[in-house]
């Protein structure tokens, strides 16, 4: 299977006082690569940006 496209999720934690990855986090990014796929869109990341952190999954 080609894919059309590929996407990277950038998703913003700066407000919260740690950065941590949540369930909710992990769950997003299996289901963003799950529908991706379905639609041939690769996801090549889900970035996570914390004020002087970040977090690749």
């Amino acid at each position: 299977m080609t894919r059309l496209s590929t996407s990277i999720f950038l998703d913003d934690h700066t407000k919260t006082p740690a950065l941590l990855v949540s369930t909710e986090d992990r769950t997003l990014t299996t289901q963003l690569r799950e529908d991706g796929d379905l639609l041939r869109i690769r996801l090549l990341d889900h970035l996570i940006l914390g004020d002087d952190v970040s977090i690749v999954l």
